[in-house]
């Protein structure tokens, strides 16, 4: 209902099918493994927090688009 909200509005959406003899998958994950993160661990988690708390600070979340970062993996493994 409008004017309900916190004004914090999370939305995500993913959509798609791999479909290659190796899947890339977290389930596969293994230690010493190498993993892409778009941005510092927490940073979006603790503006969120801040924006709720009011706790002073420059908070900024790591909220950004993903299709140029996952360009390369796509290609790597083409969607069917």
């Amino acid at each position: 209902e409008k004017g309900k909200g916190d004004k914090i509005y999370i939305n995500t959406a993913g959509l798609g099918l791999i479909s290659t003899p190796n899947n890339p998958s977290g389930k596969k994950a293994r230690p010493g493994d190498k993993i892409l993160v778009n941005g510092f661990l927490g940073d979006h988690g603790a503006a969120i927090l801040a924006v709720r708390e009011n706790i002073p600070g420059d908070f900024t979340s790591d909220c950004a688009p993903l299709n140029e970062l996952v360009k390369p993996i796509i290609q790597e493994y083409p969607v069917h």
